[in-house]
């Protein structure tokens, strides 16, 4: 289950990062609810109630990872993308239920912002802004604000590995269709990556580092730019 997706070294631009679109940039995001880590790399899942073949140290990882992301707060940290476009970096920040910041490094100029409602793709350059759903995406799940990972999705794998488990969920009908794997760390269970399969089956892997818990984060950070009231 645990896929290595090959590292195509590539310089960000503005314009090609814009045409990543909704299926990778979605994934970031994937954000979710409580992330918090050093980078590493893995796939993982959520959890559900306990399904035939789970095994009491599958379900006490299930109780962890809920435990851990329903705890957090807000959080400000580094991030690595990596999808089969190539390799982009920067900052995110997130605030706890349903709030989310990413922004690419230089020369890049794309932000992406959830507000609590809506996913917007900003382009800064070409002054546009794409919005979407967030019941519609895969961070839903993560950004929710009682995270239950197997509530309402189907656990794929679980698995314990020398310093990490990870944990794979898919969910197969309405808009949010794909598969979300988290990589948490062990002993002490922080998540460390996550990597989403759309139901096209783009990937898109989101790896943590310096993250801060508990900062304070301006409101404005979540705020959706509106160009049209621009004058």
């Amino acid at each position: 289950m645990a896929r290595i997706l090959d590292q195509i070294p590539a310089r960000p631009r503005a314009r090609r990062i814009a045409r990543l679109g909704p299926p990778v940039l979605l994934a970031v995001l994937l954000a979710g609810a409580g992330l918090s880590a050093r980078g590493t790399e893995a796939p993982l899942a959520a959890d559900p109630a306990p399904a035939a073949g789970v095994s009491a140290e599958d379900r006490a990882a299930l109780s962890r990872a809920n435990a851990f992301l329903n705890d957090i707060g807000t959080l400000r940290g580094r991030f690595e993308q990596l999808s089969e476009t190539g390799l982009a970096r920067g900052t995110f920040y997130m605030s706890r239920p349903g709030k989310l910041r990413f922004e690419y490094d230089p020369p890049a100029q794309i932000r992406f912002i959830v507000d609590g409602t809506w996913v917007g793709i900003d382009d800064i350059e070409l002054e546009t802004v794409n919005r979407y759903p967030l019941s519609a995406t895969p961070l839903k799940v993560l950004l929710a604000e009682d995270v239950d990972l197997g509530r309402d999705t189907e656990i794929v794998a679980i698995e314990h590995m020398p310093g990490q488990t990870r944990i794979t969920l898919r969910k197969d009908d309405g808009a949010a269709q794909g598969e979300l794997t988290l990589v948490f760390s062990r002993p002490d269970f922080e998540l460390q990556q996550w990597v989403v399969t759309d139901a096209q089956g783009t990937r898109t892997s989101i790896r943590l580092a310096e993250v801060e818990h508990d900062v304070e984060l301006s409101p404005s950070l979540f705020v959706i730019h509106d160009y049209s009231i621009d004058f």
